[in-house]
């Protein structure tokens, strides 16, 4: 698996905010140091997730 390809395209807010999440930072943390809601860092979370796996060209599991 080519990580360094996948993050290679990710927009720079994107690369960021995965980068935080990935050092451990919480949902808050990473929220407050971008200017959104924890909410939308979870909903981003999701789209990271979604991202790498449609990059690994396998199914994005259902949600729900």
């Amino acid at each position: 698996m080519d990580f360094s390809a996948w993050f290679a395209t990710l927009t720079k807010r994107m690369k960021e905010i995965a980068k935080d999440l990935a050092l451990g930072c919480t949902t808050s943390e990473v929220a407050a140091k971008h200017g959104v809601t924890a909410g939308r860092i979870s909903e981003l979370r999701r789209v990271l997730e979604e991202s790498w796996v449609v990059f690994q060209q396998e199914p994005v599991p259902a949600v729900g």
